[in-house]
Parts: C-alpha cells; structure tokens; sequence
C-alpha cells in the first residue's frame, strides 16, 4: 500500500491531468490523507472547499470501466460527466445516455435514448414511449394520479353519469313527443275554415291534423257582432296521443 500525505497526492493527481498515457502507475492500494483534484482543470492553488475529490476540465468525465471476463456477467462500461450544463450517466457501450440533468432547462430525462424537455421529467423520446410503474397513489392536488385512480373514479362516476343520460334521454323523448303534438294541433287547426258560401252569423267546423305519426282534432266556431262590426273566433286542440296535450286560441277582429 502506497500512502500519500495531501501535497504528494495532489501533485501525482496533477501530473496526469494532461497527457494521454499515466505518467506514473502505482500497482498497490493507494491511501490519499486529504483532498484530491483530477483533470487538466487543477492547479496548485485549487480551492478544495469541503470537497474530497474534485474532477475539473473541459467536459470532465469519470469512466467506470468493468474488465470481468465472465460469460454468466456480461460487462457494461459507465461513465459519469457533465457537458454544456447537463450531467449525463452514461452506456458507453452503446454511448446513450441513461440519465441526464439540465442545469439550464431545468429538465431531467431518464432511461436510454430519452430527450430532455424543458421544465419537465422524460422517460423515454418521440419515438421511444415508456410507462412508469410502481407509482403510489396521488395524494395532494398537485400529485400525478394513477391509471387505478382513474378506473376507481370512472366507476364511481358511472351511476351518476348513467342516472343523468337516462334523464337526458328522457327529456329529450318528452320533448320530442311534445313537438309532434305541437305540429299535430297545429295542422289540425289550419283545418279549421268557415263555410265560404255560407249565410248567417255563426259558423262551427271542425278539423284533423297529423305530424310525426301524431293525430290531433281541433273545434272551432266563427261568430259575426254587432252588424259586422266584430267578427270572433274561437278553437280548441287537442292531441290525440303521446300524453294528449291541449291548445286553445281566440281571436277578435274590428272593423266594418
């Protein structure tokens, strides 16, 4: 084992920042009695802070590399590092990221291939849909609620709703019915006329109407007053099915 005091493990750690091949390899356990800076960002004056290991460079990176030789372990190398404000934990196997943190956007995007969307958490891409699972719950008003919370509340929902189409329904077979003795009467009293030949002062006739396959019969008398000068009509309506409402008119014409 190779002990290093603070001073000599910063100055090894600074001297391999910055080439491509180890400037010194050490083959035994190595014990470092303070802070460590790594990368070609250290220098001899690094702030270390409350820090115990400092990665520091352009895009610094950490590389977990697995060198097992087992068939029943397949291997999977790791690195961990941040590029343009984002912290990515990396496959470098296959070099997508499986997790990534945007200081920037305030996104963070989780499994492999997954893009970061701004203020929000992505589990997966346009063309790659993921499901979250082992979800509790919602509980606060702001909580995500769950596919069996909707169930739940769709069930207790459904007597309700099916109470209300029913009445719905229903309302809108009255109201149907309602307008078919409308325009049943109302044909049955454009049938009502007085006699164009007739004399005298009163006259009575009677009229049938048909609308929407309801039947309706309407009465209705004429009446000549005082010389002429008035002239009076009455009728009355009624349906002859669907509930068998009734209409009544009366008009009063002056003149002479």
């Amino acid at each position: 084992m190779v002990k290093y005091s603070l001073p000599a493990a910063a100055m090894v750690l600074l001297a391999t920042g910055t080439v491509s091949q180890a400037a010194e390899v050490v083959s035994q356990d190595i014990v470092v009695m303070g802070s460590a800076c790594v990368g070609s960002g250290c220098t001899t004056s690094t702030d270390f802070g409350y820090n115990t290991i400092i990665v520091s460079g352009d895009s610094p990176t950490i590389l977990f590399n697995d060198t097992s030789s087992s068939s029943a372990f397949p291997t999977t190398d790791w690195s961990v590092g941040t590029n343009a404000g984002v912290f990515a934990i990396t496959n470098v196997d296959t070099g997508q990221n499986v997790m990534q943190v945007s200081s920037t956007g305030n996104g963070v995007a989780l499994g492999a291939g997954s893009t970061l969307v701004e203020g929000a958490i992505s589990v997966g891409s346009e063309t790659n849909k993921r499901r979250i699972t082992n979800v509790a719950d919602g509980v606060a008003a702001s909580d995500v609620a769950t596919y069996g919370q909707l169930l739940a509340a769709m069930d207790a929902a459904g007597p309700a709703n099916n109470a209300l189409i029913q009445k719905n329904d229903q309302r809108i077979d009255k109201l149907s019915d309602e307008v078919s003795q409308v325009g049943a009467m109302s044909s049955a009293f454009s049938a009502l006329s007085m006699n164009p030949r007739g004399e005298g002062d009163n006259f009575l006739s009677i009229g049938l109407g048909n609308y929407a396959g309801t039947s309706a019969l309407a009465v209705g008398s004429y009446h000549f007053l005082d010389g002429n000068r008035i002239f009076l009509n009455t009728g009355v309506a009624r349906a002859l099915d669907n509930g068998a409402h009734t209409a009544v008119r009366l008009g009063v014409t002056f003149g002479g």
